[in-house]
């Protein structure tokens, strides 16, 4: 059986993206806002993206290109938004 270098290297790839992301996950949760119904900042907003987005979509994490609308428009994420990515991040831990 033929094996495909480019599917050799993306499986090597994906298995790095994923070794690291429950560390990224625990970072982003810790700089979250307090769960008082604050707001986080563009900065913030773009830090988790760089955090967590990189490569995703490229080795089968399509959420985290979908999670990335707030990053593209430059703004910060409302409170509701805030506590949904908790509880997302909650049940990843």
């Amino acid at each position: 059986m033929a094996v495909d270098p480019f599917a050799e290297r993306l499986a090597i790839v994906r298995e790095r993206f994923v070794s690291a992301l429950e560390g990224k996950i625990e970072d982003t949760f810790a700089a979250l806002p307090d769960p008082a119904g604050e707001t986080a900042a563009p900065e913030a907003v773009d830090a988790t993206y760089r955090r967590i987005h990189g490569i995703g979509p490229t080795v089968g994490f399509a959420a985290t290109w979908r999670a990335a609308r707030p990053h593209e428009a430059e703004r910060g994420l409302t409170a509701e938004e805030v506590a949904s990515l908790r509880q997302a991040l909650q049940l990843l831990r």
